[in-house]
């Protein structure tokens, strides 16, 4: 068994440096333990958005889009549709089912090569993102 702490900007860099956000996300930042980024998207003024950690269960971790964080309901309904457009050009390890973000983890880890690791629990708390793993 293993634990790795790393603090929300360690996983920002993490991401980056292995091309795991999309494109069309600019301004991505952390700040305690909140992610804000914005959605750049053509023919659409960039909407800012703000994730929160939810759960880890079941190999599945669940993220948040904030509503309040997309400025009202019309914001709400752009990103919505926005989202849908985008839900064929996520990785298939990743669902969007706003405002409700999923990640399979088992999934995201066989689709980079990571064999023989399992992930037994993630927990957000303040600035630290921490990862507990088992034998597989």
């Amino acid at each position: 068994m293993a634990k790795m702490i790393f603090t929300l900007d360690e996983v920002k860099e993490i991401l980056l440096s292995n091309n795991q956000i999309p494109h069309y996300i600019v301004d991505f930042r952390t700040e305690g333990h909140t992610v804000f980024f914005k959605m750049d998207i053509p023919l659409i003024p960039p909407i800012p958005a703000t994730i929160k950690y939810v759960s880890y269960q079941d190999n599945i971790i669940t993220l948040e889009i904030v509503r309040d964080s997309v400025n009202g309901k019309l914001a709400d309904k752009v990103v919505s549709r926005v989202i849908s457009k985008f839900q064929n050009k996520m990785p298939t390890y990743t669902k969007l089912d706003y405002p409700n973000i999923y990640v399979d983890v088992k999934s995201l880890l066989t689709n980079n090569g990571i064999m023989g690791v399992k992930v037994e629990d993630m927990a957000v708390e303040g600035n630290s993102f921490t990862v507990t793993t088992c034998n597989a």
